[in-house]
């Protein structure tokens, strides 16, 4: 039977993660005492069949077109990278399903990586930086307060996603200090939220905030 170190804490079956502090179990697998339940992928495998061969339908009509169309351009790249990008969505969001906060800042990160990509492969106008991610930070931070307000979730839950924002923030001013950003007002407008945000968490759930910090690092 596996055990935690931290917790000091016996947990049956084939877990690698204490389900109290996250931290890597010690010990042998030992009988699951928990039925098998399919997965999302098991449960509509039929689904995603079917929107594999349409998305590879779709890429393979495209270039098809476009090699009868040469003087067109190579549009087509952009068809296959597009659901590339969609397929990259979709997997995420799949793998990180059970954590709601946590798909919204890997989707931020990842989008925000895909339209520096995008910018890069269209010439580098610097849409993606003076304008995407930016607006980016933004819409996740107010999803991140809407979402936690309805579903009744700890302040301190979602404290550690809030400072993970703060980064790519914090890497978007370096920027424009920089001068690689050359529109201000939407960085500018994302980092004052976000340290807003942070405040507002500080002083009406300050307590609640290091508690989380304490659990998140074993302190």
């Amino acid at each position: 039977m596996k055990y935690c170190e931290r917790c000091n804490l016996k947990v049956r079956g084939n877990r690698y993660r204490c389900p109290l502090c996250q931290g890597l179990l010690k010990g042998e697998d030992s009988e699951n005492p928990f039925p098998f339940v399919l997965g999302t992928y098991q449960k509509n495998s039929l689904f995603f069949r079917i929107l594999l061969l349409c998305t590879i339908t779709v890429g393979i009509v495209s270039v098809a077109v476009n090699f009868l169309l040469p003087k067109s351009g190579k549009w087509s790249l952009f068809v296959i990278a597009g659901i590339g990008c969609f397929w990259l969505n979709l997997v995420l969001v799949m793998y990180k399903r059970r954590n709601i906060f946590k798909i919204f800042v890997w989707e931020l990160f990842l989008i925000s990586a895909l339209c520096v990509l995008w910018d890069f492969a269209t010439g580098w106008n610097r849409w993606s930086l003076d304008y995407a991610v930016p607006i980016l930070c933004m819409a996740v931070m107010a999803t991140l307060t809407v979402t936690a307000r309805v579903f009744g979730a700890a302040p301190g839950s979602f404290l550690i996603y809030l400072c993970l924002v703060l980064l790519l923030n914090i890497a978007m001013f370096v920027s424009l200090l920089m001068g690689l950003v050359m529109v201000a007002l939407p960085t500018v407008l994302s980092a004052c939220m976000n340290l807003v945000l942070l405040t507002a968490l500080l002083i009406f759930h300050g307590r609640e905030m290091l508690a989380e910090l304490h659990r998140r690092l074993h302190m």
